[in-house]
Order: structure tokens, then C-alpha cells, then sequence
């Protein structure tokens, strides 16, 4: 426990050297929102406390259910569905699923967290944040720019003020990862700005994050779309890919005089993961773990 209580301190330390203390200001509320019975404790012991429960369900095979990969924001769930084909062991969230995945609700996020606790040691957390308050189609409503720390205008905003609550979010669950020895991935589209606020910066430049570019058009996708992983598992440099050579059925965006404006059928249907994707997310895991 003193182990890892000095690598909490350690990262509270430096989010208050490069973020203001972002993390330990804003965290004791979710957490003391989501575990009522943690709500007394100091930010360092709230996570502790969820690290210890972890590590004990490692140690112990929670009953031989122990998670291979956990899908948080999955969307149509391609990546978990080749996984499971591949015969690993997981779970998929998303509030589309069904209302109790909905982590803006403390019981969904307690659903959620609950289960990154159950993966096992070097297993994978795969993260799929909504971006839409981060790209830069929403950058002239949004307002997020370096000055505010790409935060944006979240008074202004419910959608800019639910987008920094949910990168807080995959920020608690990105650090806490790192601490269960679990690989966890962050994938974006290239333009969002979302791994550039804090306290994602932070958590990302403690653990050592790296990014992997590739592209949703070269596995099957209906569009280019570049794509940012932020990893901590440096096997998934196996996803890069050279810009594919492909012309686009139908634009993403609406050009105008005054700018461009996003097709919203469109986005929607090109921030779905292809099967080709999952497919090869699954062809790492079988190649380093069977």
C-alpha cells in the first residue's frame, strides 16, 4: 500500500506543477459521488482504496472472472465483439446499450469503474471518449483554445461542460489503469484537442502515454478518418497505417463563405468502429497473450 500511495502523491504532485491541482480538486467529487462511503477520505486514499480492491481481485481470480479487455464508450461494440470471437473474456459499456451504462450517472460510472477493477494484471481497457465538443467542427461553439486549456467555455456550454466531465472521467479511469498494471488505450480522431487538457495532459505525460496514428479507412471504414491513440502498450503500434489512397464517397463537411459546418448523419455513421478494426485490436491481444 505504501508503494502505491507514493505513486499516487507522485502524480498529485506533478498535476499541480502542470495542471493546477485540476486532478486533486476535481476527482474527490466524483469519486465521493460514485462511493458514497469513500466521500471522507483524501483524493489519495479514495484511489488507493480503489487500487487496493483491484489488486486484491487480481491476486485472488474474483471467482475466475477476472475480465480480459473492458470496452468503456463502445458504441455498436465491434471491438468487443471480436474480441469475444476471439475467445477473450470481457464486458462493453455504453449508455446506447442501455441507461445504466450512462456514466454522467454515479451508479453507471460505479458499474463501470467496478469492472476496470475486475481486468486483469496486463490486461486492456479500451477507452472510445465521445469527441464531439473536442474536433474542431465544434471549435467555434466550443471555444476550447490553449488560453483556457482547451477546456472551453463550459459555462456557456452544457455540451462543452459534459465533454470536460467525461475526459475527467477517462482520466480517473486512464490513471487508475496504470496503477493495476492493466494496458489502456485513448483513441480520438487527429483534430481533437481532448489530450490536450488537463488533467488528461497530466495523467498521460506520468504514465508515459504514447500516440499512434492511423486511419478507420484503411480497415474497411466509408472515410479516411485519422485516428490518435494514446496508449500505454506500445504493441498497439501495430494498428499504424499509412493515409490510404482513397477518395471520399461524400464529404464530412458542408463548406460555406462563413466556414464549414459537419454532416451529422455522416460523422456519426464514420465514429463507428469497422469489424476490420476490432479485428486487428484482437489479433495484438491473441498474439501476446495465447
Amino acid at each position: 500500500m505504501a508503494h502505491y500511495d507514493a505513486l499516487i502523491m507522485q502524480f498529485l504532485a506533478m498535476d499541480v506543477e502542470v495542471n493546477g491541482g485540476r486532478a486533486a480538486w476535481l476527482w474527490p467529487k466524483i469519486l465521493a459521488a460514485t462511493y458514497p462511503a469513500l466521500a471522507s477520505l483524501s483524493i489519495n486514499r479514495m484511489i488507493l482504496s480503489l487500487v487496493v480492491r483491484g489488486l486484491r481481485n487480481q491476486s485472488s481470480g474474483c471467482n475466475g472472472q477476472l475480465l480480459d479487455f473492458c470496452e468503456i464508450f463502445a458504441g455498436a461494440g465491434w471491438l468487443t465483439h471480436e474480441m469475444l470471437r476471439g475467445r477473450f473474456f470481457g464486458v462493453a459499456f455504453d449508455y446506447v446499450m442501455n441507461a445504466s451504462h450512462d456514466v454522467l450517472n454515479s451508479r453507471g460510472l460505479r458499474l463501470v469503474l467496478n469492472a476496470v477493477c475486475q481486468i486483469r494484471k496486463f490486461g486492456l481497457c479500451w477507452l472510445a471518449t465521445p469527441c464531439s465538443s473536442f474536433t474542431v467542427l465544434c471549435r467555434c461553439q466550443s471555444r476550447r483554445m490553449p488560453e483556457n486549456g482547451y477546456l472551453g467555455e463550459a459555462d456557456g456550454y452544457n455540451f462543452v461542460k459534459t465533454g470536460n466531465y467525461l475526459m475527467e472521467i477517462s482520466s480517473l479511469i486512464y490513471f487508475l489503469c496504470y496503477l493495476l498494471s492493466v494496458w489502456v488505450a485513448l483513441e480520438q480522431p487527429q483534430n481533437s484537442c481532448m489530450m490536450d487538457c488537463a488533467s488528461l495532459k497530466g495523467v498521460a505525460l506520468y504514465c508515459n502515454a504514447m500516440r499512434y496514428l492511423t486511419y478507420m479507412g484503411s480497415f474497411g471504414g466509408p472515410t479516411v478518418k485519422p485516428l490518435q491513440i494514446l496508449s500505454t502498450w506500445e504493441k498497439l503500434r501495430g494498428l499504424e497505417r499509412p493515409r490510404p489512397s482513397m477518395v471520399e464517397a461524400e464529404s464530412l463537411v458542408v463548406r460555406s463563405e462563413k466556414g464549414f459546418t459537419g454532416r451529422k448523419d455522416l460523422l456519426h455513421q464514420s465514429q463507428v468502429y469497422t469489424q476490420l478494426f476490432g479485428c486487428a485490436v484482437c489479433e495484438i491481444c491473441q498474439g501476446e497473450w495465447q
